[in-house]
């Protein structure tokens, strides 16, 4: 549900450390209120990309006029921020929404889920997000991470150089949701991380 002031630029700088790129899935009230987070992420070679204007719970149960609001004004809002335009697109807790594939086709946005959610969210420790993580992954998998504090941020924080570097030392590439080998990690919710 990012981008977050205070945990966002550390997620930035593990991954700069780290050389690695990943997809970030912006709210755009949130990326309206930092800029300079969706920028930064932008110029290190990151994806920034649309996670609804306001990350509705009940994403699933919106009218079609406040969905097709939520898909625009976040797309508008990372088009005014960044000069691109928007390409992917996840859903609040990865809800469908009965209208959601009409109103995506119309906006020009991809569908992106993950296939390994991490629980980072949850208060963990190091070594459970850790193995939620290495004990599943496989080549061309997505998963989810977020950068908006909540109870296990600094543990995730903490525990991902060890995570990269074991997945890069099993052979696996990080690569970003737009690339053609869509493989091993994309950081999300609030950048990459999502909620």
């Amino acid at each position: 549900e990012g981008p977050d002031p205070v945990t966002t630029p550390r997620v930035l700088d593990v991954l700069g450390e780290k050389q690695v790129r990943a997809t970030f899935f912006v709210v755009g009230k949130r990326a309206e209120r930092h800029p300079e987070l969706v920028r930064r992420a932008l110029a290190e070679g990151h994806l920034v990309e649309n996670h609804t204007w306001s990350h509705p719970p009940l994403f699933c149960f919106l009218t079609p006029g406040r969905l097709r609001a939520e898909i625009e004004k976040c797309a508008e809002t990372l088009q005014r921020i960044s000069g691109r335009r928007a390409r992917y697109f996840r859903s609040p807790v990865g809800l469908r929404h009965a209208l959601l594939r009409p109103y995506l086709r119309r906006a020009g946005l991809e569908y992106i889920s993950w296939k390994i959610k991490s629980y980072d969210t949850l208060n963990v420790k190091s070594g459970t997000l850790a193995g939620r993580i290495l004990n599943k992954v496989k080549s061309g998998d997505i998963v989810l991470l977020h950068d908006y504090r909540a109870g296990g941020v600094d543990v995730m924080v903490g525990v991902l150089p060890r995570i990269i570097d074991e997945l890069r030392a099993r052979g696996f590439d990080f690569v970003r949701v737009d690339s053609e080998c869509r493989a091993a990690e994309e950081v999300h919710g609030g950048m990459g991380w999502e909620a």
